[in-house]
């Protein structure tokens, strides 16, 4: 009697779960529907740069896209800048993300786009920026090394309000990680080596300080300023004296020589998995 019972009841709970998660299943769908709805379609004529937010001049724009048109013409990989005014509010990344898939960046069955998505700073907001990479370029451009072009490129640029520069040097240094001219673990010993000439560099700074109050301390008591200065083989010693890498600059700020002209034939990728990395400034 009691299993008769309960037999009903089961069904019951079993149909309400299936009409739950069917209704989940189409909540889901409408929302990725709705987010897409929100992303701008695809530039028509199609563009590697796009600012829709303004934060470069024309000239700017244009110098940008020849680049960038030149190197997909070149290497068939395609990386996309876009600007925008209002993330809809998504996060940086699954804007990003979103517009890589709708746009269908990089080249069709290859997964070789790039995208460097950025929204400006306002009054009432930071300002933000991602890269996502496309399936293919996953292994030249990794998580660890985004973020590094993100830290070292693009903030401390964009920071002083030089946001042509700092994609400038951001495209730059994918587009040579890209092509092979380094790796990835390259790349992040010389910014390693960056780091360590900033602090010789530092270092430097507090001795000048030092010899320079030495030297005012030995004028007043009619000390001469070698008397007064700074023992140099402490510095030497040290491991100042030592020759370091060149840093960050080897491959920040330069444009390479791309020439004009190539037409930019389209969007036809789009794979994507949300890595990456973003930052705010």
């Amino acid at each position: 009697m009691n299993c008769l019972m309960k037999s009903p009841i089961l069904k019951t709970i079993n149909n309400m779960k299936k009409t739950i998660a069917i209704l989940l299943s189409f909540l889901f769908v409408g929302f990725a529907m709705s987010a897409m709805a929100q992303i701008p379609d695809k530039p028509s004529p199609q563009r590697l740069v796009n600012d829709y937010a303004q934060m470069l001049s024309a000239a700017e724009v244009n110098q940008l896209e020849i680049k960038l048109r030149n190197y997909n013409d070149s290497t068939s990989t395609q990386i996309s800048v876009v600007t925008i005014a209002d993330l809809q509010g998504m996060e940086v990344a699954q804007y990003g993300v979103q517009l890589a898939h709708k746009w269908g960046i990089g080249q069709k069955g290859s997964d070789n786009g790039a995208l460097i998505l950025v929204k400006p700073k306002t009054s009432d907001s930071r300002g933000r920026v991602t890269i996502q990479v496309g399936y293919g370029l996953e292994e030249f451009i990794p998580d660890a090394t985004a973020v590094m072009i993100v830290n070292n490129e693009i903030l401390p640029f964009f920071k002083q309000g030089r946001f042509y520069d700092g994609l400038d040097a951001a495209t730059y240094s994918m587009m040579s990680l890209l092509s092979g001219e380094y790796s990835a673990a390259q790349y992040a010993k010389r910014g390693a080596d960056a780091g360590d000439l900033i602090g010789i560099l530092v270092f430097i700074i507090i001795i000048a300080i030092f010899m320079f109050a030495g030297r005012a301390r030995g004028s007043q008591h009619g000390l001469s300023s070698s008397a007064s200065g700074f023992p140099w083989w402490i510095f030497l010693f040290s491991g100042g004296g030592r020759s370091s890498g060149s840093g960050w600059s080897d491959f920040s700020g330069g444009s390479g020589n791309f020439g004009g002209g190539g037409g930019f034939g389209g969007f036809g990728g789009g794979g994507f998995g949300g890595g990456g990395a973003s930052g705010s400034w």
